[in-house]
């Protein structure tokens, strides 16, 4: 007799369908084919059945349908192999061996089911549509598609494993079909993975987009339902220059790869719902890591405020260039502020003698005024300009201004950007190089008298210059410097002692060079 199931008294209905007794040839060739069977202890099946338990060998072929009513059992002298369509209403349980070569199973009872054993369960395609739910009891892994149709899953300290490292190989996930607990996927180095994670209240999707990462096959999902920051955020702990100093309460995401990452960097985009402190707008949210739970959240990577989102209840936070896997939180600034104005430029241009200044920004919030610094050395800054902010926009602003009398040589400028509460933060210095080709200087009248030697000084306005009476072996009579106001400066040269008739030389030091005239004394 072919295989014996036990369920309710009942044995499975087997419908081979394939020979008919025309001739006494197909007859024995029937009779043959049972013999076989029998022999090898295997069901064909094409049935339905109430609890099922396989001790021997169940081979459901490809086209074959395997429909259990109630639960189904392999036992630890089982051995299922499913190439074809099993569909379970009740608990799976597996102590056998269990193969699965492209065959689906699929779970669609109306209680709860577990899925338990003493042995892992390795599916190729898995869908799982039951409003009720689904617990583990033991990891399975999905080597083809995870389908999340209705109803979570919840692990407990199991996992669900999907070895299929495409980035599709979990679909129709949703705030009504998400892992209660761990996900493990394959990955390769590029590729948005998302992780569906959430608790029993709340669908909390995180993705991890990677960006030619080397150093790890597999990241391992979870969602904590824990306030992420019982203790105070470390102090000066800032995006962008502003203080953040409290998280969403209602959870936190870990998401850990099986080894170090070695090069390359990813992005995290986090979805939390549930917060009972979340009332900021999206530019308010940025996303904080950790090594663990006993290390201080930190702020690494790229903050962007254009990423971040605020909808229906769900608060979206993105960070990018990270290298680091971690424990991934969302943050804010409980002074209600948001983060800071996003400058995306700031450039110093020269366009013949000005200076063409401008620079763009991304957001403003609370945006007061900016300042226009200006250096000749690029440590000490003076105040050029100041300009009215736009006071809070999320839209790009343009602004500029001009420099109509830049310092000759190298200078530098900076943006001050200072908002209404009085904090500031600066942009990146840039610089110019000024040169005039017209900067010449006479001497007037030459030869002259001791008390009457006058200089005119040609294009070196707003450039400190450096004059100086010598003579022939270098002796200094007299020594001063200035700064002409205007391109044609006029300078009377008033020497403290009298000077004797003979050849003199005019030094003038201007923009790092020496210029030397000689002036006869009479």
């Amino acid at each position: 007799m072919i295989q014996e199931w036990k369920m309710n008294s009942k044995k499975i209905q087997k419908s081979h369908g394939l020979f008919q007794k025309q001739n006494t040839i197909l007859l024995f060739i029937y009779i043959f084919f049972i013999i076989i069977l029998e022999l090898l202890n295997v069901v064909i099946v094409n049935a339905q059945a109430d609890d099922a338990t396989n001790s021997g060998i169940l081979y459901v072929a490809t086209g074959e349908i395997f429909a259990a009513e109630g639960s189904f059992t392999n036992s630890g002298a089982g051995n299922t192999q499913d190439e074809g369509l099993m569909y379970i209403k009740g608990n799976w349980t597996n102590d056998g061996t269990f193969l699965s070569e492209g065959g689906k199973v699929t779970f669609w009872g109306s209680a709860v089911q577990n899925l338990s054993g003493s042995n892992n369960t390795p599916f190729f395609d898995a869908t799982f549509n039951n409003a009720s739910g689904f617990t583990l009891s033991q990891t399975i892994t999905i080597a083809g598609t995870l389908n999340l149709t209705l109803g979570n899953i919840t692990t407990s300290t199991n996992e669900v494993y999907v070895t299929n490292d495409n980035v599709a190989a979990i679909n129709s996930y949703s705030e009504n079909s998400y892992i209660i607990g761990y996900l493990r996927r394959n990955v390769v180095g590029t590729g948005s993975y998302n992780y569906p994670l959430g608790t029993a209240a709340f669908y909390e999707l995180a993705n991890m987009n990677l960006s030619s990462t080397i150093g790890f096959t597999n990241v391992l999902g979870l969602f904590t339902n824990a306030i992420p920051n019982p203790t105070p955020l470390t102090a000066g702990l800032n995006i962008n220059g502003t203080i953040v100093n409290d998280m969403l309460d209602y959870g936190y995401w870990t998401l850990t790869p099986n080894s170090a990452i070695t090069s390359g960097d990813f992005t995290i985009t986090l979805n939390e719902r549930g917060a009972s402190n979340a009332a900021g707008a999206p530019e308010s949210y940025g996303v904080l890591s950790r090594i663990n739970s006993f290390l201080s959240w930190q702020s690494v990577g790229t903050h962007d405020n254009s990423t971040q989102a605020v909808s229906g209840g769900t608060v979206t936070a993105v960070r990018s260039a990270l290298s680091l896997s971690s424990d991934y939180g969302i943050c804010f600034p409980t002074n209600g502020f948001l983060m800071p104005l996003e400058l995306l430029s700031f450039n110093a241009e020269l366009n013949n003698n000005i200076v063409d200044l401008t620079w763009v920004t991304a957001t403003e919030y609370n945006s007061d005024y900016f300042t226009i610094e200006r250096s000749y050395d690029g440590i000490h800054f003076t105040e050029l300009m100041k300009v009215k902010a736009a006071g809070n926009s999320t839209h790009e602003l343009n602004y500029s201004k001009v420099d109509e009398h830049p310092l000759l040589g190298i200078s530098y400028y900076r943006l001050k950007q200072t908002d209404f509460d009085g904090s500031y933060k600066y942009s990146i210095v840039d610089q110019i190089n000024y040169q005039l080709t017209n900067f010449n200087f006479s001497i007037i009248p030459n030869p002259t008298s001791f008390d009457n030697l006058n200089l005119n000084i040609t294009g070196a306005k707003d450039a400190e210059i450096k004059i100086s009476l010598i003579d022939a072996s270098g002796k200094n009579y007299f020594t001063t410097a200035i700064i002409p106001n205007n391109n044609f400066y006029y300078l009377k040269i008033n020497t403290t002692q009298k000077l004797s008739a003979g050849c003199y030389f005019i030094e003038i030091v201007f923009n790092g060079k020496s210029f030397q005239k000689k002036v006869v004394i009479l």
